[in-house]
C-alpha cells in the first residue's frame, strides 16, 4: 500500500482506500465516491470529511491513513493541524470580545499593545498608529507579503536584529516589525496577512489578561462543545490522535506543531467533526448560541470604504477568505495550508456546511487538487436533494483528550 500511496496522481492502479466513520445516510451515498476518488487520484495519505446540515452532523468519514509508517487509519475524530483555518477561531474570539463590550473594532491595535517597544523608535512608520482591530480582521493593516515577504517567516533576521537566540516569539517579532515601513496605508485595501492575525492573538491576551490558548479554549471552543482542540505553536511533537503530516512525495514532516509566532494565525489542531461543530454553532444553526445574529452578520459584512468588493461581489469577512451573498443564501469559507496539511471549511448558500482536512501539501499538483476537491464537493453537496434526519454529533461526544 505504501508504494501505491507515493505514486503521482496520474497513476491508474490503486488499492482500495480504507474508510472509517459513519455510513452515509439516505441521500448522501454519492459523497463517498467523490472523496475516495480524490484521495486515490491524487495519492493522498489521508483525509477527514464532515458535513453539517441544519445544525446536525449528517456525515463524518475518514479516508486513508493518518500515519503511513504505522498504517493508522484516519478517523472522523483524528486531529489535523488546521493551518490558516485557525484564523476563523481567532476572529470569532475577537468578535465575541467586542459583543461583550471588552473590545471595540475601532480600537487602535498598538494602543492595546502598548509596552512592546520598537527596535528602533526613529524608524516607526507613523501610519502604524492608525491600524485598528477592524483593519487586522480584514487583512487591511498595511502589510503585503508579495512586497516585503511574510513576517512570520522572518525568524532568523529578527533574531539577528535583536541579537537573541531563536526561536523568536510574537513579541520579538512585533518589536522588529514596528521598525519596518508599512507596504500600504491601513484601511485602504485588503492583502492577506498572517502577521495581522498574530497581532490579534496578542490583543486577546492583553484584553483578557491571560494566555491566548487557554482563554480561547475556555471562552470560545468549549462553549461550542469543542473540547479536544489544542494550539500547536511552539510544540515540536505530534499530539496523541493527530495525523502525521506529509510533504511532496509523501515525505514525513518529522516534527509536529509550528513556530510560536503562528499561535493565533495557523497553529490550532482539531478534527473534522470539531470544525463541523464550529461551523454549526458560529452560524447559529446549532445551540448553544455563541454570537448574536447581529454580531455574526457583522462578521460576514464587507470591509468598509474605501475597500471595494471583488468583481464577483465577494469580499473578505472577519476570519473568512471569501463571503459571497447569493439570492439563495450566503457562502463563506476559509482555507489553510502549511507543509503537510491542506484544510478547508465552508458554508454553502444551500445551508450545508463541510469540512475537509488533508495531511498533505506543497505538492506539484496542489493547484489541481485544490480545484478538484472544491468543485467536486460543492457540486455533490448542491446536487443533494434529501438529507438524513439523524445527528451524528452524539457519536463523537464521548471522545476525551
Amino acid at each position: 500500500m505504501l508504494a501505491l500511496l507515493v505514486l503521482g496522481p496520474s497513476a491508474t492502479a490503486h488499492a482500495a482506500t480504507p474508510t472509517t466513520g459513519s455510513t452515509a445516510g439516505p441521500g448522501l451515498a454519492h459523497l463517498d465516491p467523490v472523496l475516495t476518488g480524490i484521495v486515490e487520484r491524487f495519492s493522498l495519505p489521508g483525509a477527514a470529511f464532515a458535513v453539517v446540515y441544519q445544525g446536525r452532523l449528517v456525515l463524518a468519514r475518514g479516508y486513508g491513513y493518518a500515519n503511513l509508517e504505522e498504517q493508522v487509519q484516519v478517523e472522523p475524530g483524528t486531529r489535523f493541524l488546521l493551518a490558516s483555518v485557525s484564523k476563523s477561531i481567532t476572529a470569532a474570539t475577537i468578535v465575541k470580545l467586542v459583543e461583550d463590550g471588552r473590545l471595540r473594532f475601532e480600537d487602535r491595535a498598538f494602543d492595546l499593545l502598548s509596552g512592546i517597544e520598537p527596535l528602533d523608535p526613529a524608524r516607526v512608520d507613523p501610519r502604524s498608529a492608525q491600524i485598528t482591530v477592524l483593519d487586522l480582521l480584514y487583512h487591511a493593516g498595511g502589510w503585503d507579503r508579495d512586497t516585503s515577504g511574510d513576517p512570520l517567516a522572518y525568524g532568523e533576521r529578527v533574531a539577528r536584529a535583536l541579537d537573541v537566540r531563536g526561536p523568536v516569539g510574537p513579541r520579538e517579532l512585533v518589536r522588529y516589525m514596528l521598525s519596518q515601513p508599512l507596504d500600504f496605508t491601513p484601511g485602504t485595501k485588503c492583502v492577506y496577512s498572517n502577521y495581522g492575525y498574530m497581532l490579534l492573538g496578542l490583543i486577546v491576551e492583553r484584553v483578557t489578561g491571560g494566555a491566548y490558548e487557554p482563554y480561547v479554549r475556555a471562552a470560545t471552543l468549549e462553549p461550542m462543545g469543542i473540547t479536544r482542540a489544542v494550539d500547536g505553536a511552539g510544540h515540536p511533537r505530534y499530539f496523541p490522535g493527530e495525523a502525521r503530516r506529509y510533504g511532496p512525495d509523501n515525505h514525513l514532516v518529522p516534527a509536529g506543531g509550528l513556530p510560536a509566532v503562528h499561535f493565533a494565525s495557523g497553529a490550532w489542531i482539531a478534527s473534522a467533526v470539531e470544525m463541523a461543530r464550529f461551523l454549526a454553532v458560529i452560524g447559529g444553526d446549532r445551540p448553544p448560541a455563541f454570537l448574536t445574529p447581529a454580531s455574526f452578520a457583522r462578521m460576514l459584512a464587507p470591509p468598509p470604504a474605501p475597500i471595494s468588493l471583488r468583481p464577483d461581489g465577494g469580499h473578505f469577512g472577519m476570519g473568512w477568505d471569501n463571503v459571497l451573498k447569493r439570492p439563495e443564501g450566503t457562502l463563506y469559507e476559509k482555507d489553510g495550508g502549511v507543509l503537510g496539511t491542506t484544510t478547508w471549511i465552508e458554508h454553502r448558500p444551500s445551508g450545508a456546511s463541510w469540512v475537509l482536512l488533508i495531511n498533505s501539501s506543497n505538492r506539484a499538483d496542489g493547484p489541481a487538487l485544490h480545484r478538484a476537491f472544491v468543485s467536486e464537493i460543492r457540486q455533490a453537496l448542491d446536487a443533494t436533494s434529501s438529507w438524513p434526519e439523524g445527528d451524528l454529533f452524539g457519536d463523537y461526544a464521548t471522545v476525551v483528550r
